[in-house]
């Protein structure tokens, strides 16, 4: 089905992503001084703007003192205007993205800065994840009978994707041999089945049209929608998912569809929340890229990598770039913005038009954002 672009007067504008800058994810125990401001600066070198243009920023972080994300804005020159600062559990970075999209649809900003950093990893919050990741794992082994080799190979598909990545923290490839010779940890899950904490910083510069247009800034990738919802903790059944909703995902991916005028059969690439080799399979059937009785053939046919149907998470995802909740969201619109235009190197998605961004859960929001580029 032709995607449907149409715009009327009950949709939101449709933003410009003018700027993207990352710095790559690295191990925790890396310095990573100075990675925020780099990533901030690279942003705004993409947008080909100054510092006195950006008159909002929002900063999102789990880990260390609230108040650092003031410093580094000071660091970077942006003083003297309204900044804020956002924790939102897994979909933090997301949530940053969410504030400045707010702060330029009301009129209050008309270019905003949205980063991302982590330099003390919350070892309280990645540890929780990874218990709900192990019981999620299980749950989906019996009740959708997945086998394990299905999910070996969303392991190694997420780590062939990520040896195009430099960005990436985990680039060696992976065998279906090596993966399940691999013993467990925990149960049934391997190492690599999921994520591991990492560092790294994200930034996003957004502008309305009529800025982008009268500043001479690019203006080929527009946001065009982002649903944030907050999960439910009472639509699962007693249990150790209880706190993981099913369909949080589905209701912000069908409100964020709606808003952007398309359908999952247009989704060209998609950044997914793969904190884990089972969240993937559950956020694939949920955003309606596959049904929950397919999804076994969906990956094992290859319909998920360069080549298929729709390639997941070119990136690597979190199970190759790693768990950094304040830059995770930032991240999968910076790789997203790339491919869009036609920038991703090696990693490059022929003809990408339309893309999908997932973040969050466990405990916290859901982040669904479609981007577009401009015909």
């Amino acid at each position: 089905m032709p995607a449907r672009f149409e715009e009327d007067e009950h949709m939101p504008e449709q933003l410009v992503v003018a700027g993207v800058g990352m710095m790559p994810f690295v191990a925790p125990c890396t310095n990573v001084a100075g990675f925020a401001e780099r990533a901030i600066h690279s942003a705004m070198d993409d947008a080909g703007i100054d510092v006195e243009l950006v008159d909002q920023a929002v900063a999102s972080h789990v880990g260390g003192d609230s108040r650092r994300g003031e410093r580094i804005l000071a660091r970077a020159g942006l003083t003297g205007i309204a900044i804020s600062s956002v924790g939102s559990g897994m979909a933090s970075g997301s949530a940053a993205l969410f504030h400045a999209r707010q702060a330029l649809l009301s009129g209050e900003a008309k270019c905003a800065l949205a980063f991302g950093f982590e330099e003390e990893p919350d070892a309280a919050l990645c540890d929780e994840v990874g218990v709900l990741c192990n019981a999620e794992f299980e749950h989906i082994a019996r009740s959708m009978g997945i086998g394990d080799e299905t999910f070996a190979q969303v392991a190694i598909r997420a780590r062939a994707h990520a040896a195009r990545n430099p960005y990436a923290l985990q680039r060696d490839p992976e065998s279906l041999a090596r993966e399940l010779g691999t013993p467990a940890v925990a149960g049934r899950p391997r190492s690599s089945y999921i994520s591991q904490a990492s560092r790294g910083a994200a930034a996003i510069i957004l502008c309305t049209r009529r800025f982008a247009a009268g500043h001479g800034m690019r203006d080929d990738v527009v946001l065009a929608a982002q649903v944030l919802e907050g999960e439910e903790p009472d639509e699962l059944p007693e249990g150790p998912l209880r706190t993981r909703s099913t369909s949080t995902t589905r209701r912000a991916a069908e409100r964020a569809y709606e808003a952007a005028g398309v359908d999952p059969a247009d989704i060209d690439v998609a950044e997914l929340h793969d904190c884990c080799v089972g969240n993937e399979l559950l956020i694939c059937t949920q955003l309606g890229l596959c049904l929950p009785d397919e999804v076994d053939r969906f990956v094992r046919s290859g319909a998920t990598t360069h080549g298929g149907r729709i390639v997941v998470s070119p990136s690597g995802g979190l199970l190759s770039l790693g768990s950094a909740p304040g830059v995770t969201g930032l991240a999968q619109i910076c790789e997203l913005t790339w491919q869009l235009r036609g920038e991703a190197g090696q990693r490059q998605v022929p003809a990408a038009r339309i893309g999908l961004q997932h973040n969050g859960g466990h405990r916290g929001a859901v982040s669904v954002a479609i981007l577009r580029r401009k015909d």
